[in-house]
């Protein structure tokens, strides 16, 4: 985004951006208490699904749920070879699904007909999308 009409950025002036991203700031703290966000992203942050449950393996070996297990490609903060391990404990899972997406880790977010087609398969039983099922290696 360019420099806002008013006053160039080198002038003291703004660009057009950093209207926008104050803007987003301001709804945000409007609806987001931000103790709320720190909690939230703490338990994120330390979450173990084996903790009290025999470790990790033992715990993927508990679910018994239709699971699809899977990635995007392009995601550095959740890389596809972190999903091995899920897909390989969850009895249900078939392999790593992979999301193939230029937009790292809000790919899941863009690739809407992906996503979808891998939630037809968990809901709805219909047939597998096209598209690698194991090893999560990008192409």
């Amino acid at each position: 985004m360019g420099p806002r009409r008013e006053k160039h950025p080198w002038r003291r002036g703004r660009y057009r951006v950093e209207s926008y991203l104050d803007h987003q700031a301001a709804k945000l703290v409007r609806r987001l208490d931000a103790a709320s966000y720190v909690a939230l992203a703490e338990a994120m942050n330390t979450h173990d699904i084996g903790r009290g449950r025999g470790g990790t393996r033992a715990a993927l070996a508990c679910v018994r749920a239709r699971t699809v297990v899977a990635g995007v490609d392009s995601d550095h903060l959740y890389l596809l070879v972190q999903q091995e391990e899920p897909a390989a404990g969850i009895a249900s899972a078939d392999g790593v699904r992979v999301v193939r997406s230029p937009y790292g880790h809000d790919g899941f977010l863009w690739e809407t007909d992906q996503v979808g087609g891998l939630v037809r398969v968990l809901l709805a039983g219909a047939p597998d999308p096209p598209g690698r099922r194991t090893g999560a290696e990008p192409a």
